[in-house]
């Protein structure tokens, strides 16, 4: 998460997808390693708001990705 602390000032949107750490799999939230839920509460309390867009690759994953992105701020 050093990144995240190094640039959080810069970030304006976050493309949203999971992935097993190999491959930019585009998997749904929750479904790979990375951790979301750092990544947003750490965001929460820098009172940062990005666009957040969902970038799954079929139907099921993308209705995950909004339930979980809706309910992130």
């Amino acid at each position: 998460m050093e990144w995240l602390r190094t640039l959080y000032f810069y970030i304006r949107e976050i493309h949203c997808h999971d992935n097993l750490g190999k491959y930019d799999d585009h998997l749904a939230i929750g479904k790979g390693k990375v951790n979301f839920r750092e990544i947003f509460e750490f965001l929460k309390e820098k009172k940062i708001k990005p666009l957040l867009v969902s970038e799954a690759h079929n139907e099921e994953d993308t209705y995950i990705n909004m339930e979980v992105l809706s309910n992130v701020f």
